[in-house]
């Protein structure tokens, strides 16, 4: 009886010790790792408006804003509409480039090989009340795509390219700006 007794009085110690121990941690500002693994942001809860496209390039703005929103969700940065607080992440698309690089012939007339995709942005990371926070910054991401066999495939590969670098263009703009 003694033997179960002193087991039953060290396990409510080594329970009363873990509590103790878990509330002291969370008191001091520990949170457990999430998807961003686990590093610091400016801000926890951020609005995305569309980025504003300064270029002819139609669409760009939404795509962006969705690989900007795809990103900052992934990382645990809660991502709100215009008016629910936290911060705004404003963004502005200043250039795209879609050019073709290496030419061949082909049926008698010179066709690309390949495309070069440029995407140039501005952004800032602003609080409620107007303050900046981060930025404003710019970002350049360049890249390229093997055009196909057929205009369809040339098609698929460019816009292909075009997803690749606003993942990346977004995954800058969070580095920079929200995570530190």
């Amino acid at each position: 009886m003694k033997e179960n007794n002193m087991l039953d009085a060290i396990i409510r110690c080594a329970v009363i010790c873990i509590s103790g121990l878990l509330f002291l941690v969370g008191a001091c500002g520990y949170a457990p790792l999430h998807a961003g693994g686990g590093r610091k942001t400016l801000v926890s809860t951020v609005c995305v408006p569309v980025a504003e496209n300064l270029t002819s390039r139609v669409g760009i703005g939404p795509e962006l804003t969705s690989a900007l929103e795809r990103r900052l969700g992934s990382a645990g940065v809660r991502v709100v509409g215009p008016g629910n607080g936290g911060a705004r992440l404003e963004v502005a698309i200043l250039a795209v480039e879609d050019s073709p690089g290496a030419l061949r012939l082909e049926a008698g007339r010179l066709a690309p090989v390949d495309s070069i995709w440029s995407i140039e942005a501005e952004a800032s990371l602003v609080r409620g009340d107007g303050a900046v926070l981060a930025g404003p910054e710019r970002f350049k991401v360049e890249g390229r795509s093997i055009y196909g066999d057929t205009p369809l495939a040339a098609e698929g590969l460019g816009w292909r390219t075009r997803a690749e670098l606003l993942d990346a263009l977004a995954d800058r703009i969070a580095e920079a700006l929200v995570f530190r």
